[in-house]
């Protein structure tokens, strides 16, 4: 093969290899720019001494590439003690340059967490202490042809940025462009 050719070849697969990676990179960054909203919370006894607290929250995908939530298993706490347990194994898509809304429901044993929300309470107006919510745990997403298990999740707010977010009067997501 003549070295110019073997150049020309090498040149064009090297421009193909760098727009792919600028691509991927890009798409990247639009998927960690994915954004949520909390849209309603509900709670509803079961009368075993549990509870399910609904959760749905209207996911933004900004990215060209659709993200498929395949599992989750996440802890809810306040203030370091588990309150709840939220799990599925149910797939959840979020189209690209799209909205979906999901449902978490969260399993929690009433007593527990009516316990830890009093204490919540009387600590931050006795004792002027700020409580946390926190949910830790991990999700699989796949993200077109990459798929990545047990994605760490480790999110937390102040009780005062989630009764913000509840009343609906929380940050706003951009619109897609």
């Amino acid at each position: 093969m003549k070295a110019p050719l073997k150049i020309s070849i090498l040149s064009g697969i090297g421009v193909i290899f760098a727009l792919t990676a600028l691509y991927v990179y890009k798409q990247s960054k639009l998927i960690q720019s994915l954004c949520y909203e909390f849209v309603t919370m509900n709670y509803s006894p079961s009368g075993d001494g549990n509870a399910n607290i609904n959760a749905r929250v209207r996911f933004i995908n900004y990215s060209d590439v659709p993200i498929d939530i395949t599992s989750y298993k996440v802890d809810a706490l306040i203030d370091n003690s588990v309150v709840a347990k939220i799990s599925s194994t149910q797939n959840y898509t979020i189209p690209s340059k799209g909205t979906t809304a999901v449902d978490f429901v969260a399993k929690t044993n009433t007593g527990n967490a009516i316990n830890q929300l009093i204490t919540t309470v009387l600590e931050e107006l006795i004792d002027k202490k700020q409580s946390y919510f926190e949910l830790k745990g991990s999700a699989t997403v796949k993200m077109g042809w990459i798929k990545v298990k047990n994605y760490p999740l480790d999110l937390k707010w102040t009780s005062q940025e989630v009764i913000t977010n509840i009343k609906g009067q929380g940050e706003k997501c951009p619109k897609i462009t």
